[in-house]
């Protein structure tokens, strides 16, 4: 069955008319939908239990402040580049990164523990 010219003008003017309004409901949708798949998984993946900037957690987040009251200097941006100023870089770099290692497996869920993001 076709559709004659005065009733596809009609159906067109409709979608036209309602086309940005549709687009604009759409935007929303989808928005909504993709905050509700990252809360869902801001929840599932146990992100929400190590966010310490949620109401409740001021005591843990002051603890987890003074612990690291050390301030790490680090290394001098003046000076010039020589063997001394290498090896110097070398020891502090070797440092930093034996503090960063810990022995625990990559793929296992002890990634995510209080003890390898040192906020026991």
């Amino acid at each position: 069955m076709e559709l004659n010219d005065t009733q596809e003008t009609t159906a067109v003017r409709v979608v036209k008319r309602h086309q940005f309004v549709s687009a604009i409901i759409a935007a929303i949708v989808i928005a909504l939908f993709l905050v509700y798949v990252a809360l869902s998984l801001y929840q599932s993946s146990g992100t929400l239990q190590l966010d310490l900037s949620r109401p409740g957690y001021d005591s843990a987040r002051k603890e987890a402040v003074s612990k690291n009251d050390e301030v790490f200097e680090g290394f001098s941006s003046e000076g010039g580049i020589d063997s001394a100023a290498l090896k110097e870089f070398d020891e502090l770099y070797r440092q930093k990164a034996a503090e960063a290692l810990i022995d625990i497996d990559a793929f296992s869920g002890d990634v995510l523990s209080d003890k390898a993001l040192s906020i026991e």
